[in-house]
């Protein structure tokens, strides 16, 4: 069964590393990533078909900001 979901750079960079990047893509299907993850995972190369680049609806929620994590 396919699904999609929104993701964050922390588990496309490991994947990635360890040589298991498309173990991303049997499991969660089609991944939706903000413009910041984009260019953290991937800078200005093309990302994977099943991986699409989309705006944030919201804006980070205060949490967030206050533990000082980055963009992606």
């Amino acid at each position: 069964m396919s699904s999609a979901c929104v993701v964050n750079a922390s588990p496309l960079i490991v994947y990635q590393r360890i040589g298991q990047f498309d173990l991303l893509r049997n499991i969660l299907g089609h991944i939706y990533i903000p413009p910041a993850v984009r260019h953290e995972v991937f800078g200005d190369d093309p990302t994977p078909d099943w991986i699409e680049e989309r705006l944030l609806m919201q804006p980070l929620a205060s949490q967030i900001v206050a533990a000082r994590l980055g963009p992606g």
